[in-house]
């Protein structure tokens, strides 16, 4: 969930994108395995990618309007993460980040 605070008087966009691949120690697999949405079945799945995105991946995503005083907007995410077959066992991690822009639109 992500949420745009009313501290906010701009039109927003929210990118996504992680930092690294998967890691543990010398063992690693690609950020591409882990997908997101912004429904929680049924819709476009989006690979992570190691760059915010360049196009806004979904139409609730781009030009939110400013929430009114006294309320916040919240944007779902979702996010499935695909283990490749044979892949050591461990305790992987990345970082994901998350970015407000003004709507250039």
């Amino acid at each position: 969930m992500i949420s745009i605070t009313e501290n906010t008087n701009i039109y927003t966009n929210i990118s996504i994108n992680a930092t690294d691949h998967f890691r543990d120690g010398v063992n690693w697999f690609e950020i591409e395995n882990l997908t997101y949405s912004n429904v929680s079945g049924g819709g476009v799945n989006k690979s992570m990618k190691l760059t915010y995105n360049t196009t806004d991946p979904f139409s609730d995503w781009i030009n939110i309007p400013p929430p009114t005083a006294g309320n916040n907007t919240t944007v779902l995410s979702y996010f499935w993460i695909r283990i490749p077959w044979a892949q050591s066992a461990g305790s992987y991690s990345t970082n994901i980040g998350v970015k407000g822009s003004k709507y250039a639109g």
